[in-house]
């Protein structure tokens, strides 16, 4: 029992990394799935660099997602997924 969210927006209002200031972050996630036991959050990039630079790129924009989508729904993100569509896989991001 899935629900599918194309181009989900979303506005987070978090301390910076310095944790002194609030900043608003705002953003849309291209595919949201949610189900019972969590959401798998998935973006779609077009880059053809390699795996390992698009993983390390793209980690801490899925991470601000999966914390949206957390504290919006009050559920937990079980996947994050990048999905290469040049290369036609999925990228865990890292």
């Amino acid at each position: 029992n899935s629900t599918f969210y194309r181009e989900k927006e979303f506005m987070l209002y978090k301390r910076t990394e310095e944790g002194a200031d609030k900043v608003i972050i705002q953003g849309i996630i291209d595919l949201l799935i949610v189900e019972p036991d969590g959401a798998t959050v998935v973006d779609f990039k077009t880059s053809s660099a390699s795996d390992a630079y698009v993983s390390r790129r793209y980690a801490r924009q899925l991470e601000l997602y999966a914390e949206a989508v957390t504290l919006a729904l009050k559920i937990p993100v079980k996947r994050k997924i990048i999905y290469s569509v040049f290369g036609r896989r999925e990228i865990t991001p890292g």
